[in-house]
């Protein structure tokens, strides 16, 4: 008995590539333009990530805006963060119940 991927008693290559491809890019076919498949078009701004701080300009740019390192550009935007947030209002009765809840888990938790 021949197991694998051969074209005796085993699966095909093509069987098993028409078994197991699904989606845009099989249905393009070999040398196909799936890129322009109406999936792709739908999804692809969902399917890729781009962070806030990152970008891809070039050289000339980043030094034009003032060559800001990413650590740099990281701490402005995290002092932007912090200075817009505003806490959310708490239900003073919650709050008590919670600050006597810390105040005792620490009792029982140094007591050990």
């Amino acid at each position: 008995m021949r197991h694998g991927l051969s074209h005796g008693g085993g699966h095909s290559l093509g069987r098993l590539w028409r078994s197991t491809c699904r989606g845009p890019r099989c249905r393009a076919g070999p040398g196909g333009h799936y890129l322009g498949h109406q999936h792709i078009q739908d999804n692809f701004q969902r399917a890729f990530f781009m962070p806030k701080l990152f970008d891809n300009n070039s050289i000339e740019q980043w030094q034009a805006e003032g060559s800001k390192e990413i650590n740099e550009q990281a701490l402005d935007e995290v002092k932007a963060m912090l200075d817009a947030y505003i806490e959310p209002k708490l239900d003073p009765a919650v709050d008590e119940a919670l600050l006597d809840y810390t105040v005792r888990r620490e009792r029982q938790i140094t007591a050990r």
